[in-house]
């Protein structure tokens, strides 16, 4: 895609280029710290046959807390570059580029800075193009159109369904078969193999959430990434660890499932006998989405529609609402799973802080899910009672007890949201769901 910036906008960062150019000064290297006091053990050695292409060296200088402040390279047998002010410079530059209309959304500002690196490199060795014209050719070649799959750890599926923009797609067999099918010309040592077939094992049958967008390499991974995670965040709501307690959700992209995997040496007179390692499962880790779409049936395209178009305020504040009490389904102990479930439901039916909470919370809950009198009443009883165990963990710091309370609050809780994704279409803000809750008990 053709990347241009306005006459105006070009000229100026010609300017601010020119200037970097000239902030330019020699870096003394000092090494600052002391060697580390143990011994690692090195898992593996990389040889020189096990590098594929040139190596690519840059000098960063970061603060105790690991960021950039500064860029160093080697011109002429000295070492040169950006450091403190004149870096934070250049970095503002990369910002104020990254936000021009062609490239907003499509490059991150790292990208950015290094080339305005690479650009400064060249500029001081010789007569270059200026700083737009570079960055516009170097933006043009890197942003292109991404298909990305972000694999789901054990979640199986094999219809495919959309959640807004997102596709969720199986990693089928003949997707596999070719991607790891063996190259004669190519043989792989045993370890290698062997890792192969371990990811294999984690990625085939498996359900996958696939976006296709325009940007730079980076910068789509990170935006396939977040658009993904929000996906996956709505598909949990189709989870029974929303209502049960004890489990815990592991649908999550691959790689961020968190299965504690704690380590026990087993020691005797000094001497390690035994070292144990087990994972700690809360619940069944395996998921078959197809089966929870059955057994709600049309969940997810409600979730969809409303992952297609939450810019209307009750829209956008149930979805809102939505990836907050999404994050219970993956906790693991139940005063976190508590304070997520009560944290979205004041964001839905409360209209602000000033109000009571648990009155308003009980009634409206009770009003929008109850159908009888006595249904209300005991969903009023239910909130009541959650609200005083939550308060005594908050303030008082007591263990999150009577189980049988909490897990119908949970209950009541997946069953307003539910609710709520059943009326997306009949309020336009959440001012008008709760007047609508406060005339149904005055009716």
């Amino acid at each position: 895609m053709e990347i241009t910036f306005h006459p105006d906008a070009a000229k100026r960062f010609n300017e601010l280029g020119d200037k970097l150019r000239e902030s330019v000064r020699v870096i003394r290297k000092t090494l600052i710290g002391k060697e580390a006091a143990f011994t690692p053990y090195p898992a593996g050695t990389v040889k020189p046959e096990d590098v594929i292409g040139p190596i690519t060296m840059t000098d960063r200088i970061c603060d105790g807390l690991g960021n950039d402040v500064g860029r160093v390279w080697t011109l002429r047998g000295e070492s040169v570059g950006l450091i403190g002010d004149a870096y934070q410079e250049l970095k503002t530059v990369a910002k104020a580029l990254e936000k021009t209309p062609s490239l907003r959304g499509r490059v991150q500002v790292e990208f950015l800075v290094d080339e305005i690196c690479s650009w400064l490199q060249a500029a001081l060795e010789g007569p270059t193009e200026p700083l737009a014209t570079r960055i516009s050719i170097r933006c043009q070649s890197a942003i292109q159109e991404y298909e990305i799959w972000v694999p789901l750890f054990s979640v199986h599926g094999v219809q495919e369904f959309p959640i807004g923009a997102v596709s969720f797609r199986n990693l089928s067999t003949a997707m596999m078969d070719k991607f790891f099918a063996p190259r004669p010309e190519q043989p792989l040592p045993d370890a290698a193999r062997q890792q192969l077939e371990r990811l294999r094992s984690q990625l085939q049958g498996h359900l996958a959430a696939c976006v296709t967008l325009t940007a730079e390499k980076k910068t789509a991974q990170e935006n396939a990434r977040a658009m993904a995670q929000e996906a996956i965040a709505l598909l949990r709501f189709l989870s029974p660890a929303n209502w049960i307690l004890g489990i815990q959700s592991y649908c999550v992209p691959l790689g961020r499932e968190r299965i504690e995997i704690p380590t026990e040496l087993f020691v005797r007179n000094g001497q390690i006998g035994e070292i144990s390692k087990a994972a700690l499962k809360r619940g069944p880790v395996l998921w078959d989405i197809d089966q929870e779409r059955e057994r709600f049936p049309g969940l997810v395209d409600i979730l969809h529609a409303l992952s297609g178009n939450h810019k209307s305020d009750f829209r956008r504040q149930l979805y809102d609402a939505l990836l907050i009490y999404s994050r219970n389904s993956t906790a693991s102990e139940v005063a976190d799973k508590l304070v997520f479930v009560l944290v979205s439901l004041e964001s839905m039916l409360l209209k602000d802080s000033s109000e009571p909470i648990t009155k308003n919370i009980g009634e409206r809950m009770a009003f929008l899910i109850g159908g009888s009198v006595n249904e209300r009443k005991a969903i009023i009883q239910n909130v009541n009672a959650a609200y005083s165990i939550r308060s005594k963990f908050i303030h008082h710091g007591n263990s999150v007890e009577d189980s049988e309370v909490i897990e119908r609050f949970f209950e009541y809780a997946w069953q307003c949201f539910h609710a709520l994704l059943r009326q997306i279409d009949d309020f336009e803000t959440k001012a008008a769901l709760l007047e609508a809750l406060e005339n149904r008990k005055l009716s």
